[in-house]
């Protein structure tokens, strides 16, 4: 069988520009989540090495395995595979020659890292260096060795190149929405959508309204992100200690995980409110308790109950944090992703949720881990997109996945902003790829 066979146009046309002999030396692909990223690279690295070339790839520990078996997939054994550094001193001490003329050496980044690895690297040139979703500062140990054995390849693929600055001169391949498949038709993501609509309480209604109200004549800078009770109260708060004590923001702002856009926010209220707001704050702490955060739980529960994995998205990482604390228990374990979550945190997250977990995560998942979702998962949307790019995002890991079940929350009659973009979201969601510009809800 032909290697091209299960490719989509978009891989196919990566694969033939590196089988021809055109493709730049060193490239970034900029790949959107779901694409089959892995996949082509994987028969790139095969083709290569059965031209008598050698390629190193370069992954996380936890991706070894996956990778592994993607060669092994297409009909090639790896020569060698180094999940860690015992792994590589053991081949070394037994020994092996470390990195062979020919074939394909997969490695986890902690590999290369080791200065047992890095001094055998130097006298090694790879045909093609792989490095995928590693990364890594440029004055690090393995920045430096990444960056020598860069140098000396033939050719060089990154990817996740984000916070990258280790490689050389690249030149950008980047795949966008929408995809299309073998037969040149648009590729939809296998999935289900339905509203998870709960009773809005127009008490708590009034007080959203109130505090939105005073947000916008202070100017604050993200009113797109002030979408739920858990985000507005927090707004107020920090609007709050603005006005009142400005000097402990810079204590507050760790805490807080305060964005970067508010730090040279001036509100444009005069003092003198501040007594209003923290009467409004007063208010919160006397609502009753969070329908949306209740219909959260709800659905985590039934889903865990029939056996499904379940992904929870919010905004922000506050609210991460708040959904986290209500649902955690012994019978429902629960990881999080957000902003602040290391790389090596995040796919380990990500195995735990194949294992039939509970997830609940910022957009920077969805942004950052191009894997697919596990096929049955329950994708539960407490905040929802802003875009549809962001929308897009979401539903990237639904193209290799199957029965991808999505909820979207609903108080009716509405409480919050998030209420009244679902009919937006949920007309977006009927044909993914229409095109649309601009943000929700304008």
């Amino acid at each position: 069988m032909s290697t091209f066979e299960p490719l989509f146009p978009h891989q196919r046309a990566l694969v033939e520009e590196y089988g021809s002999g055109s493709a730049p030396r060193v490239v970034a692909l900029d790949a959107p989540v779901g694409t089959g990223k892995s996949r082509a690279l994987a028969v790139i690295a095969t083709q290569r090495a059965a031209q008598g070339g050698l390629v190193i790839i370069v992954v996380p520990p936890p991706l070894v395995r996956q990778w592994a078996q993607q060669v092994h997939s297409i009909g090639i054994s790896p020569a060698t595979v180094y999940a860690s550094p015992s792994d590589f001193r053991l081949a070394f001490d037994a020994g092996a020659v470390p990195w062979p003329a020919a074939g394909i050496v997969i490695c986890g980044s902690s590999v290369v890292r080791t200065p047992l690895a890095a001094k055998t690297l130097l006298d090694v040139t790879p045909a093609l260096l792989v490095v995928d979703e590693v990364t890594v500062s440029a004055g690090s140990d393995l920045g430096r060795s990444l960056r020598a054995l860069a140098d000396r390849a033939g050719q060089v693929i990154v990817t996740g190149t984000r916070e990258n600055a280790w490689f050389p001169a690249y030149e950008v391949r980047r795949w966008e929405y929408p995809l299309i498949d073998s037969l040149g038709r648009r590729v939809a993501p296998r999935f289900s959508s339905r509203v998870h609509d709960y009773a809005g309480d127009p008490v708590e209604a009034g007080v959203m309204q109130e505090a939105m109200g005073i947000l916008r004549r202070a100017g604050y800078p993200l009113l797109g992100l002030l979408l739920t009770r858990t985000a507005i109260q927090l707004a107020l708060l920090r609007l709050a200690q603005r006005l009142e004590a400005p000097e402990q923001l810079l204590l507050l702002r760790e805490d807080l995980k305060e964005p970067q856009q508010e730090e040279a926010w001036s509100p444009a209220l005069d003092h003198g409110i501040t007594e209003e707001i923290w009467i409004l704050l007063d208010r919160f702490d006397d609502l009753p308790p969070d329908q949306r955060l209740i219909a959260v739980m709800e659905e985590a529960k039934s889903a865990r109950d029939e056996g499904r994995p379940v992904v929870i998205v919010a905004d922000l990482a506050q609210e991460v944090d708040y959904i986290v604390a209500a649902i955690r228990s012994p019978q429902l374990p629960v990881s999080a992703v957000t902003g602040g979550t290391s790389p090596g945190e995040r796919l380990a997250a990500a195995e735990d949720l194949r294992e039939g977990g509970v997830l609940v995560v910022t957009p920077v998942f969805f942004a950052d881990i191009q894997r697919p979702l596990p096929s049955g998962t329950r994708s539960v949307w407490f905040t929802p997109p802003h875009s549809q790019h962001q929308l897009q995002q979401r539903l990237g890991f639904g193209m290799s996945s199957a029965g991808i079940e999505i909820v979207l929350l609903k108080a009716m009659p509405p409480v919050t902003p998030a209420d009244e973009l679902v009919d937006q979201v949920e007309s977006m969601l009927r044909d993914p790829w229409q095109e649309q510009t601009g943000r929700l809800g304008k």
